[in-house]
């Protein structure tokens, strides 16, 4: 289960995550307590994703999916 949390102030947004992640491996969950949840789109950007669910999109890490996406922006 992740706890996922957003905040709005007046000066602008808070985004926070729990670090536990669970993946199956051959039928067997596995536990990670160290997980990135909180994913910066680009550099120096104020754009960012909270994931929670899978640990992974197919084969794609949510780190790969979020700095393609980065930068695909910052081609356009």
């Amino acid at each position: 289960m992740t706890i996922a949390v957003c905040y709005l102030t007046n000066e602008g947004l808070v985004l926070g995550a729990d670090s536990t992640t669970t993946f199956e491996d051959r039928g067997l969950p596995h536990f990670l307590n160290h997980a990135q949840k909180i994913f910066e789109i680009g550099t120096d950007s104020t754009l960012a994703v909270v994931t929670w669910g899978l640990g992974a999109i197919g084969n794609e890490s949510h780190r790969g999916l979020a700095a393609r996406l980065g930068d695909e922006l910052a081609r356009a």
